[in-house]
């Protein structure tokens, strides 16, 4: 005899769609410093880039690379497999 296995508890899981990955986020993380900064990536392609941090928390400074960085990625497009 079989038997199943039952899980219980939060059925989230990241999906292509970023706006929804966003929405997740603030559920689990209801903080008004949780901030999100939207770019576009890449020559051909614009691959949405979203960088979200803690405001207060995050060090400025390396949020200010990191925003520098995301900025300068230029690829000519992203292969799906």
């Amino acid at each position: 005899m079989e038997s199943e296995t039952i899980l219980y508890g939060p059925k989230d899981s990241f999906t292509e769609q970023i706006d929804q990955n966003i929405t997740l986020l603030r559920r689990r993380l209801p903080l008004i410093e949780l901030k999100t900064e939207k770019f576009s990536a890449g020559y051909l392609t614009k691959v949405k880039v979203v960088m979200l941090y803690i405001e207060g928390i995050a060090n400025s400074e390396i949020v200010d690379i990191a925003r520098k960085k995301i900025s300068k990625i230029d690829f000519v497009s992203v292969n799906r497999k």
